[in-house]
């Protein structure tokens, strides 16, 4: 198991969480043609890259998030904690604050504009800044997290037992959640991932559904894939297209893509986006889609 500064292929077993983002196999280049990262005269293989193992006694466990704050650091997170990293060392969260964090179950970061890193945990999200940390909604599980075109964090969120709103904004020193109970249109209960197109909606997933959400309106795209596990991840493309990644293969699963407002899967002549177990999607600076896979 290997941490890598270029994208690798690894075959995971673990939790959801732990298939999500560093151990998959970023291995599909989708787009009009082969697309090249980087410098399209150069095979990946070519650049020189360094790894920090497991057996190294870096980590303790296996690496599930990671994320880059405007001061150049990368934060790191693992299941036994999270760890920053200087491009020399990696120090962990209770070394650098002398706190602990409020749960022991991570789940996405992100490094905002203004240099401050959020934490998705079970128990709220965090917010580290200037040496000091701010807690927002104190219990309930935190899932996707981003920041919006006007500079807005907004995340998924879920109490188990309770119908709380599930879309949340962060508004000052407040939070403020949308869904039923506000009035503010459908929104699919869980910590599912999140996206937001060039049009300002944002884009809700759970296991069964994805909803492109407004504040006041809702569309639904119910999935149809037989099995256990959903969507893992989101991505917008450029054209305004959105990718659905689906851990689940076969039949309304792997790749699905929303196109014109139709939802249908992908597929080429040599891949069909249904046999795959995708786990994460990124869409690069140069609007070519990665997909990570399991198995």
């Amino acid at each position: 198991m290997v941490l890598q500064r270029h994208p690798f292929v690894a075959n995971e077993k673990k939790s959801p969480v732990a298939r999500t983002f560093l151990f998959l196999a970023i291995f599909l280049l989708v787009s009009a043609g082969w697309v090249a990262a980087l410098d399209p005269g150069h095979r990946i293989s070519q650049y020189g890259h360094s790894s920090w193992k497991i057996q190294d006694g870096y980590f303790g466990s296996q690496p599930v998030s990671i994320t880059q704050t405007t001061d150049g650091y990368l934060w790191v997170e693992t299941e036994g904690g999270i760890f920053r990293f200087d491009g020399v060392q990696f120090v962990s969260w209770t070394s650098l604050t002398g706190e602990k964090l409020p749960s022991n179950d991570y789940w996405p970061m992100l490094g905002a504009r203004d240099g401050s890193l959020y934490i998705g945990t079970d128990s709220g999200l965090l917010r580290w800044a200037h040496q000091r940390s701010t807690r927002y909604l104190d219990g309930g599980t935190v899932g996707g997290i981003i920041q919006d075109e006007k500079g807005q964090i907004w995340f998924t969120h879920y109490r188990p037992g309770k119908d709380s709103d599930p879309l949340c904004r962060i508004s000052g020193t407040d939070v403020r959640c949308y869904g039923f109970a506000t009035g503010d249109g459908a929104l699919p209960y869980g910590p599912g991932p999140l996206a937001e197109d060039a049009s300002g909606s944002f884009w809700v997933a759970q296991d069964t559904a994805v909803v492109r959400w407004k504040a006041g309106s809702a569309k639904i795209y119910q999935l149809t894939y037989q099995g256990s596990i959903g969507v893992r991840d989101l991505a917008v493309a450029d054209d305004g297209s959105v990718w659905i990644g689906i851990e689940t293969a076969g039949h309304g699963g792997g790749l699905q893509h929303v196109v014109g407002g139709v939802m249908q899967p992908f597929a080429v002549p040599k891949l069909n986006g249904e046999t795959l177990r995708v786990c994460a999607l990124l869409i690069d600076r140069q609007g070519s889609l990665w997909v990570g896979t399991l198995g």
